[in-house]
């Protein structure tokens, strides 16, 4: 197993699929998502190596991920 605390991902469709999926995930209420660019391309930023988080917590996020992000 390899530890990570932090991964990034980006919509196919561009930034403004991302930034749309950013605002629906938080205001879902049940994650907490941030931001920031790379190479000029904005970016989600999923934290999941805090020590509470499980993996029911990642498969919850991938769920809410795959049920919020925009058509491609």
């Amino acid at each position: 197993p390899t530890p990570l605390n932090l991964i990034c991902v980006a919509h196919v469709a561009g930034d403004e699929a991302t930034e749309a999926l950013l605002g629906a995930l938080n205001d879902s209420g049940r994650v907490a998502v941030s931001h920031t660019r790379v190479d000029g391309r904005y970016l989600l930023r999923l934290s999941v190596g805090q020590t509470r988080t499980t993996a029911a917590s990642v498969d919850e996020l991938w769920s809410l991920l795959d049920h919020h992000a925009p058509p491609v």
